[in-house]
């Protein structure tokens, strides 16, 4: 268990869910001593509509571990930036990845031996990388064949051959995460010393 002084955050993006078919994404804009304030949680043009002292799981996810907890609405707002005031749950339960995550934007290539598609990546880490799907990508996706993901971090080149993880929609903008495969232990070492480097500005 971890204290949750340092979890909820101002800008901090959260997960929230009544069931377990859909979560909902929302940005923390205020936090106090005993509420953190967000705007109204949407996904895929769906709104998260709940009324005062609903129960509630939040999630969210630091470079380090992924956080969970319940807690209930205390407060509607007026403001769009502060329409649900969520009480600050007294514990969070606590997962640590196994390897740390970063935010990084840049260009990354799916190859395969008969064709290729360029796309945006979003974030790595050590263990593999997710991105923004693209229809091309999908149908190399559906080929079957052996897919290899190259890009540059800080000025160094991978070629990384990878293996489809999972597929994530927010907003009508698609995600695609990517496991590595066959990493040498260098390579990998190389990519978690990135992570760490560029986890720092993307908490």
């Amino acid at each position: 268990m971890t204290n949750e002084n340092d979890i909820i955050v101002v800008k901090q993006e959260v997960n929230l869910q009544v069931s377990e078919q859909i979560e909902f994404k929302a940005i923390v804009t205020e936090v106090d001593e005993k509420l953190f304030w967000i705007g109204l949680p949407r996904i895929n043009g769906q709104v998260l509509m709940l009324q005062e002292k609903q129960r509630v799981k939040v999630s969210l996810v630091k470079p380090s571990a992924f956080y969970s907890a319940e807690t209930s609405l205390e407060e509607i707002g007026t403001d769009s930036s502060k329409f649900y005031g969520l009480a600050i749950p007294e514990h969070f339960g606590q997962k640590k990845r196994k390897f740390l995550s970063a935010k990084y934007a840049t260009n990354v290539k799916f190859s395969t031996g008969k064709q290729s598609v360029q796309t945006t990546l979003v974030k790595f880490s050590a263990g593999g990388l997710t991105a923004y799907m693209v229809p091309d990508l999908a149908k190399m996706l559906q080929s079957g064949d052996d897919i290899y993901a190259s890009f540059r971090i800080s000025n160094v080149s991978f070629n990384i051959k990878v293996r489809l993880a999972s597929l994530k929609s927010y907003d009508n903008i698609h995600y695609c995460g990517f496991e590595f495969l066959y990493l040498l232990p260098g390579v990998r070492k190389e990519l978690d010393t990135l992570a760490n480097v560029y986890s720092r500005t993307s908490v």
